[in-house]
Order: structure tokens, then C-alpha cells, then sequence
């Protein structure tokens, strides 16, 4: 996997050579924003409500999994929805594709296909997610997800919802290329939801703890913005062939090869090492698309995998290898499930809401 680039850490002689780079993206970002606000540019009106789950930096933050969560939480609250997105990693799709069970990754990308095996929900993947919308709404759905796309202005939204690495937090706060961020800190005055993924513990922190660890978060804190926290809890494993579950302790006296391709793998190999496995940890980049002799050179024994990567191997002539996929739980502080639950409810007795 790529690691982050290093100037990003601090503002160093490199980040400030960036600096005109980034001062020109920034007025182009706000002015492209303001267009939209000030219907200068057209904003596609959507059938449905949209809750976009996104961010405001680059790499992973835990949007799949916490928009997994936010659909099972709107499933058990009677809400008929489902999931667009632009499908990374798949082939581009300028007209929307409803997902389907003979659907692959190489279509639509690892992520679209996993919301579509762990919820059960419709999925559609377009470019253009007003399109994605417009084609979810002609099914039995009255709420869209949409995995990413904060900064996918032209769509309309009923919520957002930033999703923000408790870890990383926003590095040296200066916009892309001198630093990691998508839009300005101040952008989180305007959204509805913070939800800082931290890693696994006993207890959430409170907001004042999260402040000091992410100092960018006074900027929802100040706007009365609702801030949560929650964080991955590793589940059993998912045999990928045959289904059949273990527990992680099933693991621990064997020599176990973890495998990752996804944005931030660090709290995947943490969780198995903190639950006392002995792994060798094997990296690839964001999105990577596997074949046979990435796992040729593997050493033997068991495999585990996350389920971005679980959808693509399983397409693979690997069935001779013991692959297991780690299934997670996502743990929501109080706050954060008070704020969705809030959330939720708007949108169920007035589903025209718009932010």
C-alpha cells in the first residue's frame, strides 16, 4: 500500500512549496461549492432523500463499514433505503447499474459489492450519483446512502454526515497536494454529523477528550454540530469458501498471513494482534485488484482477509488456500447513536427535509 506522503505530517519546506497548488484548489473547491449554493451550477433535485457519508481528507476513515451500520439502523427503524455510489476500483459506470448477485468487483468496485453482500440493500453505481438516486428511487426505496461523495455537489442531500480518522485526525490542516484535506477544516460548521472512528475501547471518549486528540473538531463543536465517535470491533471469521464461522481464539497457535488492500490496514493487523494472533502482515494498495500469484509466494496456512478484499479473491481459483474473511462490528458512542436516531426520524416524518 502507499503510505501517506510524509510532508503531509508537518508544514515543512516541501508542504509550503505546495502551498500556491494548494491555495488555487482551495478557490477552485470554494468556488465550485458556492456555484452550487447560489444556483450557479444546477443541482440535481432528488426523488428521495440522500445521507451523504463521506469526508473531508483523503484515505480511510471507516465510511463502509459505519454506512453498513447506518443502513442496518434504518432497516430496523422501518425505513426502506439503499446505497449509491461511484464505484472505485470498478469499471466506470456513466449510466447507473444496479447491483445484482452475478455482479463482480471489476464492474463495480470492492466496496459497492460489499454493501450489497452485507446489507442486502439495493446498490447502484453511477458517476453521476444524482443518476445513481434517481435510479434507486424506481425501486421499493424511500432513503439513499451515499458512500462518499461530499464534495459530489451537483447531487442533493438531506444530511451529511463526515466521517473522520480519530488516529490520523487532519494531519498538517492544509489542503491537497500540501496536506490531506479535501476541503477546509471549517467545512465541518456546515454538516450535520461528526463521527471520529478511534480505536478499540472500553469506553467512548467524551467530547472534550476527542478535542484534544483532533483539535480540528472545534470547528462542529462551535457550530453546535453533533460529534460521536465509534470504532471497529473485529467479529468472528468467514471461512470465504464455505461460510463457516470461527472465533479469532481459533487462530492463535497458528503462524497466520494477514492480507490487505485497503486505505488505512493498520487497525486490521492491530485487531488480530490484539487478539493475540501471530500474523505476518502482507500489504497491497487501496482497491487492489488480486490474482493468483499475489498469494503464490504466501506462506502456508491460514489467510485473513477484510471484506473489501474478500469480495474480489473469492472470484479466485484459490480454493485450495484457507481463507477466512474478518467480519466487524461497528460500536457507536451514545452521542452518535442519539444523533443518527435523530437523523432517522427527520427523514422518516419528513422525508423532503433538506440540509
Amino acid at each position: 500500500m502507499s503510505a501517506a506522503p510524509s510532508h503531509w505530517q508537518t508544514r515543512g519546506v516541501r508542504a509550503l512549496v505546495l502551498l500556491p497548488v494548494s491555495i488555487l484548489f482551495g478557490a477552485l473547491t470554494f468556488g465550485r461549492r458556492w456555484c452550487y449554493r447560489l444556483g450557479l451550477c444546477k443541482v440535481s433535485p432528488t426523488p428521495i432523500p440522500v445521507v451523504v457519508v463521506g469526508n473531508i481528507s483523503v484515505g480511510g476513515t471507516g465510511k463502509t463499514p459505519l454506512t453498513q451500520a447506518l443502513v442496518a439502523r434504518a432497516v430496523n427503524q422501518g425505513i426502506r433505503c439503499g446505497i449509491v455510489s461511484r464505484g472505485h476500483g470498478g469499471q466506470v459506470q456513466p449510466t447507473p447499474y444496479l447491483i445484482n448477485n452475478t455482479t463482480t468487483a471489476a464492474i463495480v468496485g470492492d466496496e459497492p459489492l460489499l454493501h450489497h453482500r452485507k446489507t442486502g440493500v439495493p446498490v447502484v453505481v453511477c458517476t453521476d450519483r444524482a443518476a445513481a438516486v434517481q435510479k434507486l428511487s424506481e425501486g421499493d426505496v424511500d432513503l439513499a446512502f451515499s458512500d462518499d461523495g461530499l464534495q459530489h455537489y451537483k447531487m442533493q442531500r438531506a444530511f451529511e454526515l463526515v466521517v473522520v480518522d480519530g488516529d490520523a485526525g487532519f494531519a498538517n490542516a492544509m489542503l491537497l497536494p500540501s496536506g490531506p484535506l479535501r476541503e477546509p477544516i471549517a467545512r465541518l460548521a456546515s454538516v450535520d454529523i461528526v463521527a471520529v472512528q478511534i480505536a478499540v475501547a472500553r469506553a467512548h471518549p467524551h467530547t472534550a477528550d476527542l478535542l484534544q486528540t483532533v483539535p480540528g473538531l472545534s470547528a462542529a463543536v462551535e457550530a453546535d454540530v453533533p460529534v460521536g465517535s465509534f470504532f471497529l470491533k473485529p467479529g468472528k471469521l468467514r471461512q470465504i469458501w464455505t461460510d463457516e464461522l470461527l472465533p479469532l481464539a481459533a487462530m492463535q497457535d497458528k503462524a497466520v498471513t494477514a492480507v490487505a488492500g485497503i486505505g488505512s490496514p493498520q487497525r486490521f493487523f492491530d485487531s488480530l494482534r490484539n487478539a493475540d494472533l501471530k500474523i505476518k502482515p502482507v500489504l497491497f494498495d487501496d482497491h487492489h485488484a488480486y490474482t493468483e500469484a499475489d498469494f503464490a509466494s504466501l506462506p502456508s496456512g491460514p489467510v485473513i482477509v477484510t471484506g473489501k478484499d474478500a469480495v474480489k479473491i473469492k472470484t479466485l481459483p484459490l480454493h485450495s488456500l484457507d481463507i477466512y474473511e474478518l467480519e466487524i462490528d461497528v460500536d457507536m458512542s451514545d452521542s452518535l447513536k442519539l444523533a443518527v436516531s435523530d437523523m432517522l426520524t427527520k427523514l422518516h416524518e419528513h422525508p423532503n427535509s433538506e440540509s
